[in-house]
């Protein structure tokens, strides 16, 4: 690497990837890629900042800046991606993580807080792939499906907003996007919640 040039963001993109695929494949992983995902975002908005002038940015709550969803291959297989329009760079969930969180909105009777929802999530996934995600992943997938109109969200409660098989709806909604990238209009985004997802 001496004497050649790193691009800033080049460098976060990759960083992000390599957590990616590390909370796919260690499975006591999640916590420590969720701390340094934490740092990098940290770290990025300084430089951001540093490099705009700017003070601290005050911008938009979280769930205001997602801009774009799509399907993008990787390394472990496709990956659900959320883009925000703050330049952040995106945040990449496996399609395994994805099924298997439809799985258990799909066989709840009433709704589910997110804690109840990753624990549930994160078992079935520790059982079947050994995989211990991040919180972040679950996060991503409800935010999508909440912009799908597939979920309810009410207060600190998720419930499936879609008539039939919720499964089938949400494998539909991620074929629809692999096929075509879903544009985020800024009234589709999801207003900010107590919950923060």
């Amino acid at each position: 690497m001496a004497g050649r040039h790193v691009d800033w963001s080049e460098s976060v993109s990759q960083l992000r990837d390599v957590f990616a695929r590390l909370a796919v494949r260690c499975r006591d992983s999640g916590d420590l890629v969720e701390q340094g995902l934490t740092i990098l975002n940290a770290s990025e908005r300084s430089r951001r900042q540093a490099t705009s002038g700017a003070g601290p940015d005050r911008r938009s709550k979280r769930g205001h800046a997602i801009s774009e969803y799509r399907i993008e291959p990787g390394a472990e297989g496709d990956m659900l991606v959320e883009v925000r329009s703050t330049g952040a760079q995106p945040f990449r969930c496996p399609e395994e993580i994805f099924k298997v969180t439809a799985e258990v909105l799909a066989d709840v009777e009433n709704p589910i807080s997110f804690d109840e929802l990753r624990k549930r999530a994160s078992r079935a996934l520790k059982n079947t792939s050994g995989l211990q995600p991040p919180i972040y992943l679950f996060r991503v997938v409800l935010r999508f499906l909440k912009i799908k109109h597939l979920l309810q969200h009410s207060g600190r409660r998720f419930r499936p907003s879609a008539k039939g098989n919720f499964t089938d709806a949400a494998q539909r909604a991620w074929r629809q996007t692999h096929r075509e990238p879903l544009q985020v209009k800024p009234e589709r985004r999801a207003a900010p919640s107590a919950s923060g997802i």
